[in-house]
């Protein structure tokens, strides 16, 4: 908490200079109770590791509101605080995607006063769906996929937690509101995000096996070499304390063999469409191994099992 010298009111730290821009020395016609304080109750348990990323932000328009909106300091608080890698551009990113959502929502409406909390408000739902279709929408009016189903999971949990901080503050009645828009969103979900999800599918068995989509050969080799070496390692090694780390770096591995250079193939073999064989045949896509190439070459699969 900080002093504002000229109207002697209080506000927190990283949001008196909100209020110096718009203060007139007045105690009368300041509002000298701290109304920011209000605003910014759900970031008064940020710790100091927490605060080092909000400093990161830059000072533009999305960074401004990164660093002072409750709503998305608790979505990118929460985030840091369950990551086991402590990846602080994954929590960046995530709360960027928040603001850009929001500054939108401002631009459309004309209403910079809006904030986080208001966007999850089913009354505000359609202005979020507005805001959501113009963010993820391109120049040739086409959609940007894997944003806007990154952004419906992010409104999902940023509901959950704030709901969250709101239970522990006795705000019943802002938790029901939490409750109504997350119906709102669940029964909504299909209309808003199917399309999203199925052009991301789409995209990826259009370029599965495309050449210019596949790995070169010699890093898929390194990559092999260094799994099976460093598992090898990890399970050779007596004096090794497991902890959450090392079981989810095991666990890692273990998912990138199987799928990578053993089970991977045979399903995407197994699935392939009739387009997709006949992709075969015209040499557009690659085998991956000498058996896959000779039995093209006999005809011994002539059509999908």
């Amino acid at each position: 908490m900080k002093m504002c010298t000229k109207c002697s009111g209080f506000y927190a730290s990283h949001l008196l200079w909100k209020h110096l821009l718009k203060c007139t020395g007045d105690e009368a016609n300041c509002d000298t109770t701290g109304s920011d304080m209000r605003a910014a109750s759900y970031v008064a348990t940020i710790n100091p590791e927490f605060n080092k990323i909000l400093s990161c932000f830059h000072d533009d328009n999305v960074g401004t509101i990164c660093k002072t909106d409750p709503m998305i300091t608790v979505v990118g608080k929460a985030l840091w605080e369950r990551s086991v890698r402590k990846d602080k551009k994954t929590v960046m990113g995530e709360m960027r995607k928040l603001g850009n959502l929001l500054h939108v929502a401002r631009t459309m409406t004309k209403n910079n006063d809006l904030t986080g909390n208001d966007m999850l408000c089913p009354k505000n739902f359609r202005t979020v769906v507005n805001a959501l279709n113009e963010l993820t929408a391109k120049e040739d009016n086409s959609l940007k996929a894997g944003l806007k189903l990154s952004l419906g999971y992010l409104l999902k949990k940023a509901a959950r937690f704030t709901k969250c901080e709101l239970i522990i503050d006795g705000d019943d009645e802002e938790v029901k509101e939490r409750d109504k828009f997350l119906s709102v969103l669940d029964g909504s979900w299909g209309y808003l995000f199917n399309s999203a999800q199925i052009e991301l599918e789409s995209n990826r068995e259009t370029c599965l096996r495309r050449p210019r989509s596949l790995p070169l050969e010699s890093d898929v080799q390194t990559l092999r070499t260094y799994v099976m070496t460093r598992i090898s390692t990890m399970v050779k090694d007596e004096y090794m304390v497991w902890t959450a780390s090392e079981f989810i770096e095991l666990r890692s591995l273990l998912v990138c063999r199987l799928t990578l250079f053993k089970i991977g193939f045979l399903v995407r073999w197994y699935n392939m469409s009739k387009t997709q064989w006949k992709n075969c045949w015209s040499r557009s896509i690659i085998w991956h191994t000498k058996e896959e190439k000779r039995q093209s070459q006999n005809g011994s699969h002539s059509h999908p099992h």
